[in-house]
């Protein structure tokens, strides 16, 4: 399956719009549709924001935090995410 037909796939499988998806990862709505159809390469804040990262396998960390964490995300709506990415920005700004 291509990369456009999987964004496709995840995003509808998660109930998001292309503009939910587009607001949660800081991209036109417009760039998202043309991910989705292959006429644009996927970003990867797309693939990552779905799960689809292929530089980091969830199953290759089963049983571990980090795992634990990437299964969790399944179930945060995008406003949580961005309300989550937040915090995390903050939190390394004070560590720096």
């Amino acid at each position: 399956m291509k990369d456009s037909e999987r964004i496709h796939q995840e995003r509808r499988g998660r109930g998001l719009t292309q503009k939910a998806l587009a607001d949660a990862v800081g991209l036109s709505v417009r760039t998202i549709s043309r991910m989705e159809t292959g006429e644009a390469e996927p970003s990867l804040r797309v693939m990552q924001y779905l799960g689809l990262d292929k530089r980091a396998n969830p199953s290759d960390h089963r049983g571990t935090e980090y795992y634990q964490i990437i299964e969790l995300l399944h179930y945060v709506s995008a406003e949580e995410l961005l309300q989550i990415a937040s915090i995390v920005e903050r939190l390394k700004a004070k560590n720096t």
